[in-house]
């Protein structure tokens, strides 16, 4: 025997020393991870000691140290047997890596064409399992990181909380686990939260480290089987593949460990139980990930065959209902142009009423600007007549003075003067000349009256114009305050303050009396609709100008307007008046006619406070 073979890649540090019986003693062999790698033979992965030196019989010391579990198999053999056994090695690694790679270029191909993000998370596996099997073999040291003492040191902590994650996200993403078993989900991000906390450990206290991953690597693996079995029990194929696989791991675990405590001899299959393990699972999960494809292929052509069954099926029942509703719409469309007759007929009856109401209601403003009228002349009219008999006698009177004058002559200048001044006397013709000068302010004063009713009736006298005109706000607030005098007389005040600086507008006069006198009138009935005495009711109107329009505000302190009412005060035939005093179109047609200026009108009212009308009027129209 040429070699003493120490196969152990696992180990931080191997001394072996040689005692000589005389005393002293050679150290025949030395290595730690924080040194470089020396007496490697044919690029082994194990350590070698040549024995050609020594006496026929001798004994070593060997020294090992190691954070994680150690079993040391020492092989005496012949240099031949040495290099045999270590090619059977490779062959195997070599083998183990090729199925690997082809399962990951398998995988990662599939990925590309399908996107099936399963086929992704096992690419990722299968590296991280590859790497791991790498690193316990020793070939990973040998190969990968031959040169780094840190990974020399640390590469079993660092690469198995990584399998273990890749694996949990393959698990989760394979069995679909949010939609199958999401009450799991915090077990396995406990799982992932120890293998975080093993990775911190592993620089306070390699040991405990180890003991943690192998503690919940363990856990994890016996986990997801019975969860998979659970899901099996279900129905679920892709987990009776999972099963079979996972099942292939633990069992190659269980063979490792009983050959660890020597349960089990120690052999080359023994050693690499892990390894066939591994490889057979990741195949056996790239057939299930090749079925589900299968199958979700055949879902995807059943699905298609049972659209296109049902596509033919409502084919049918279209054309079907289509004979149907060709029917029913031909009787439809006959119904809705009886019903179109029927709407035209009365939008017809409609348009006529309605226009018959705004004739209406403009027979009521009329009605009541003629009423207006006839009270306002009948004053300075029944004025005027009550003067003339008055008049008639003192002008009489005053004549009988005259022709007494002119029936003086040279003979009875004396006695004619005498009975002219007794005859001044008896009428007291300064009396009469003051009452006639009264009497005939008095007929002009009702003739200025009269003059200003009629011109106010000048401009009421064309509701219907279509022609713009000059206007002067003004004068068409005060003619309507005219005509509505009758309204406010003995029952409330009317305060005015017109801004004398308003210009003429393009307008139409008529009908923005009509908007006056509409409301107006709703004012005088508010304040003496509270019952309040007539001094305390009162109606203010205000005219005044702001930027480039007018503002006419007719405020009163009656009775106001309920808030539920107020947003329908300008709707068609709404009106809080009883049945037969009012149309309801008043302010209806008086907001069409401030919309015809570009002008506008609102109202400010609370209930029992009184309402303010605020109408706008553009300068330009």
């Amino acid at each position: 025997a040429n070699f003493l073979y120490l196969y152990c890649p696992g180990m931080d540090s191997l001394l072996v020393y040689y005692p000589e019986i005389t005393g002293g003693g050679e150290l025949l062999k030395f290595y730690s991870t924080l040194k470089e790698k020396e007496g490697r033979v044919n690029e082994s992965v194990g350590y070698n000691v040549k024995l050609d030196s020594l006496p026929e019989r001798f004994q070593l010391l060997i020294a090992c140290k190691s954070t994680k579990q150690v079993l040391l198999p020492i092989i005496v053999s012949s240099e031949l047997k040495f290099d045999s056994d270590e090619g059977v090695r490779k062959i195997f690694f070599g083998l183990y890596s090729g199925i690997l790679f082809v399962m990951f270029v398998y995988n990662f191909i599939i990925y590309l064409f399908t996107k099936y993000k399963t086929f992704l998370a096992l690419v990722v596996y299968i590296p991280f399992v590859y790497l791991t099997q790498a690193n316990y073999q020793g070939f990973a040291s040998l190969y990968f990181w031959e040169n780094s003492s840190f990974m020399m040191s640390y590469s079993f902590y660092i690469l198995n909380p990584l399998v273990g994650i890749a694996a949990i996200v393959f698990f989760y993403s394979f069995l679909n686990i949010a939609q199958t078993l999401p009450s799991i989900i915090p077990y396995l991000m406990g799982f992932i939260a120890i293998y975080v906390v093993s990775f911190v450990l592993v620089y306070f206290d390699p040991v405990a480290s180890y003991q943690v991953l192998q503690m919940n690597a363990g856990l994890l693996g016996v986990f997801t089987l019975v969860q998979a079995l659970r899901l099996v029990g279900k129905g679920y194929r892709q987990a009776r593949f999972y099963s079979v696989s996972t099942s292939l791991i633990i069992i190659g675990v269980i063979l490792f460990v009983l050959k660890d405590f020597g349960l089990v001899k120690y052999s080359f299959w023994t050693h690499n139980v892990m390894s066939i393990g591994s490889g057979l699972e990741v195949t056996l999960l790239s057939i299930a990930l090749a079925d589900r494809i299968n199958t979700l292929k055949k879902e995807k052509e059943e699905s298609q065959a049972q659209a296109l069954e049902v596509l033919q099926e409502n084919e049918r029942i279209i054309k079907e209902q289509n004979v149907v509703l060709e029917k029913k719409v031909e009787e439809r469309t006959f119904e809705l142009r009886q019903s179109n007759s029927d709407l035209g007929k009365a939008l017809d009856d409609l348009k006529q009423t309605q226009a018959q109401l705004v004739d209406a209601e403009k027979m009521a403003s009329l009605g009541q600007m003629t009423a207006g009228i006839a009270h306002e002349l009948n004053n300075p009219i029944n004025f005027v007549s009550s003067n003339i008999n008055p008049l008639k006698r003192d002008v009489q009177d005053v004549f009988e003075v005259i022709d007494l004058y002119g029936e003086i002559n040279v003979n009875n200048v004396t006695d004619k003067l005498k009975e002219v001044d007794d005859l001044k006397e008896g009428i007291e013709l300064d009396y009469v000349r003051g009452e006639i000068d009264q009497l005939l302010n008095g007929i002009a004063d009702g003739a200025h009256r009269t003059a200003e009713i009629v011109k106010g009736l000048r401009v009421f006298s064309r509701l219907d114009e279509d022609a713009l005109k000059k206007a002067n706000i003004n004068e068409c607030l005060e003619s309507t305050l005219v005509i509505l005098r009758s309204n406010f007389k003995n029952q409330c005040n009317v305060v005015t303050n017109l801004d004398s600086s308003i210009p003429e507008v393009n307008c139409f006069p008529g009908k923005l009396n009509q908007v006056f006198m509409n409301v107006l009138n709703n004012a005088a009935h508010a304040t003496i609709a509270t019952g309040k005495p007539n001094e305390e009711c009162e109606v203010n109107v205000q005219s005044r100008l702001e930027g480039n329009k007018i503002v006419i505000a007719i405020k009163d302190n009656g009775v106001g307007i309920k808030e539920t009412d107020r947003p329908k005060i300008f709707d068609p035939f709404f009106t809080t008046k009883k049945v037969g005093e009012g149309t309801g179109l008043g302010l209806s047609i008086a907001l069409g006619i401030m919309n015809d200026h570009n002008g506008g009108i609102e109202v400010h009212s609370a209930e029992g406070q009184g309402s303010e009308f605020i109408i706008t009027l553009p300068i330009d129209l």
